[in-house]
């Protein structure tokens, strides 16, 4: 979060089928009881993982819709497109 707007914010969530945040926004503060010892820097690390994913995502986006893309970064996109949509990768 970088100053966005909050319905940018949702916009995107909902855009890459990201429902995580909002749930923890709607929880507030309790749900960092959820996580304990350890845990907590494999959420971290999972975050960061999302966020440069989805920044590559929006680069290969831009550059498919200008028809630079090769052959392996559409496939790449579409990879992360799932994962992005799926909570995986």
């Amino acid at each position: 979060i970088q100053g966005e707007e909050p319905a940018e914010l949702e916009s995107r969530w909902l855009e890459t089928g990201e429902r995580r945040p909002m749930a923890i926004l709607a929880a507030g503060g309790a749900h960092l009881e959820e996580y304990e010892g350890n845990n907590r820097w494999e959420v971290l690390l999972e975050a960061l993982k999302r966020k440069k994913n989805y920044r590559r995502f929006l680069f290969l986006k831009e550059k498919k819709a200008r028809g630079e893309a090769s052959i392996e970064e559409v496939r790449e996109f579409a990879d992360l497109a799932k994962a992005l949509k799926g909570g995986s990768r």
